[in-house]
């Protein structure tokens, strides 16, 4: 139904807007927002004070601003004149800006929106005001405090780019100091990242390419000057690293080789206590399973799990992948195996009914596994598909029936019970849908399911809930139940993680007894 609104127009006559909208839909919202009497204030035009405290002048644009600066207050400020240049290309454009913010320890960015623009403006770091604008997840933010202090700096750069050339206007005077320690908020140089990149493809150590990286790029005897990308690196930690449309920086070459490696991204890594821990409790059984909602890219985050004697579960790898397929999930693997050694040997592992992880498993290890199922999973999926293939009155007793199979003790009963499942239902039409899904996607793999089958040391793990408990710790604790933004702060969260449980079971180890138990680790066991 559509309606006429008559709003109230402020000024000096009473007038009065009439449009024909929907009832309560959104460009009746956006109508209201734009022209009801509280709008009118918030539609006009924000003005920049000038920056000299005695005068009440406002501008709309900074040029208009520095304009009247470089006029009307001389003594005051002294305005730099305007660069104007011409580069052939974007690249060129790009070094001598990079240079530039080297030389005089500040840096331009960009606006958001300006993707399609051949115009573009870049504004100093510090322009801007200094409210937090969201809550971050984490408090890495606080540890480097704020950029932006409620400056409004008049540096700027306008940008046109032409078919063959690049046209640069250039504002360098800046209304605050430009400081050394600013450094530490400005992200990486690209010659810088190159740098790192080249070096780690040679297989010179984190450790040795950080020291090398301070001596050629960071300024001398400069305090508080930190490089989160090399910081990480010096934790020695890297398994994978192919950054998303560009090649593999560290890891199994052939992963540039895989279909599709440009759209590929993968971090993994295994911090430095993680391999012992690995080589102590591996030969038990490995727990390895992924999550999703950890970022918001959706990327799938791979965690393998160790459980020790008091069959508490511990991560000792993770992954962070844009694929998830067999033939990519191999390379982790790969590289866990040549971390932890030959001599270490992976007798049996758990995940869900996902063929991929088993898949790339035994590519990566390249030895004979002893895979299971969980139990947990096994069982949802076998009720999922038993209310979709089957009529509602067989859904109890077949159930029920199934459960009773799966739990049997012996192998002799198993079999007995299997051969007299099989016999009473095949006949049943009404059941003969349901009875092919279990010929095509269970009867052929009993030994991962079956209770009597697991007769052999596994740290009596049955099901994969120690990482769906991590994952559970690490969304709800960790994440606070939101999506993440950052790849870095969930890598820096991960590491957190880490080092809480190894100061956990230190904590341990010093009381001489365990704490409380993981919640949830064995919920799905029972």
């Amino acid at each position: 139904m559509k309606v006429t609104v008559f709003l109230e127009v402020r000024g000096a006559h009473p007038n009065f807007c009439v449009i024909t909208v929907i009832r309560h839909s959104p460009e009746k919202k956006a109508h209201l927002k734009k022209c009801s009497p509280e709008a009118p204030a918030a539609r006009i035009q924000k003005k920049t004070p000038c920056l000299i405290k005695d005068c009440d002048l406002e501008f709309c644009h900074k040029v208009s601003l520095i304009d009247h600066l470089a006029s009307h207050h001389q003594q005051d400020i002294t305005i730099k004149p305007v660069v104007s240049k011409t580069f052939p290309s974007i690249k060129d454009f790009n070094q001598w800006k990079e240079k530039e913010e080297q030389d005089t320890f500040s840096y331009f960015t960009s606006r958001k929106g300006q993707a399609s623009s051949t115009t573009k403006y870049f504004y100093c770091q510090r322009d801007g005001s200094a409210k937090l604008h969201s809550k971050r997840i984490t408090s890495r933010c606080n540890k480097k405090g704020r950029i932006k202090v409620g400056h409004i700096c008049i540096a700027k750069m306008t940008v046109r780019v032409e078919s063959k050339a690049v046209h640069l206007e250039y504002y360098p005077t800046h209304s605050h100091a430009c400081k050394r320690e600013d450094i530490y908020h400005h992200p990486l140089p690209d010659a810088m990242s190159r740098f790192i990149d080249e070096k780690l493809a040679k297989k010179i150590p984190a450790t040795v390419v950080y020291e090398l990286t301070k001596d050629r790029f960071l300024p001398k005897n400069v305090p508080h000057i930190h490089d989160t990308k090399a910081s990480i690196l010096t934790k020695n930690s890297i398994l994978i690293y192919k950054p998303y449309k560009r090649k593999l920086v560290h890891g199994p070459p052939e992963i540039d080789k895989l279909p599709n490696s440009d759209e590929l991204f993968m971090f993994a890594f295994q911090t430095e206590r993680q391999p012992d821990l690995m080589k102590r409790h591996c030969s038990k059984i490995l727990v390895v399973d992924e999550t999703h909602g950890t970022n918001q890219y959706k990327y799938q985050l791979l965690t393998v799990i160790v459980i020790d004697d008091d069959r508490r579960g511990w991560p000792v790898a993770h992954l962070i992948t844009s694929k998830s397929d067999h033939h990519t999930l191999q390379y982790l693997f790969k590289a866990l195996k040549s971390r932890i050694g030959e001599e270490v040997s992976v007798n049996c592992v758990i995940t869900d009914d996902d063929p991929a992880l088993i898949n790339a498993m035994s590519l990566g290890f390249a030895v004979p596994l002893t895979h299971l199922l969980c139990k947990w999973h096994v069982i949802k999926n076998l009720k999922d598909n038993l209310r979709s293939k089957a009529p509602s009155e067989l859904f109890e007793p077949i159930f029920s029936e199934i459960k009773v199979i799966m739990n049997a003790e012996e192998e002799n009963m198993f079999l007995k019970l299997k051969a007299g499942f099989i016999n009473k239902y095949s006949n049943n039409p009404a059941a003969s849908v349901y009875m092919a899904y279990l010929k095509k996607h269970y009867w052929k793999k009993e030994k991962k399911w079956a209770m009597c089958y697991r007769n052999f040391p596994h740290a009596g793990v049955n099901t994969t809930g120690h990482i769906e408990s991590f994952h559970s710790r690490l969304k709800r604790t960790y994440l606070k139940r939101k999506v993440n933004k950052r790849l870095d702060d969930l890598i820096n969260i991960l590491y957190d993680v880490e080092w809480d449980d190894h100061c956990r079971r230190i904590r341990e180890a010093t009381a001489g007894h365990k704490m409380e138990d993981q919640s949830g680790a064995q919920s799905r066991s029972d």
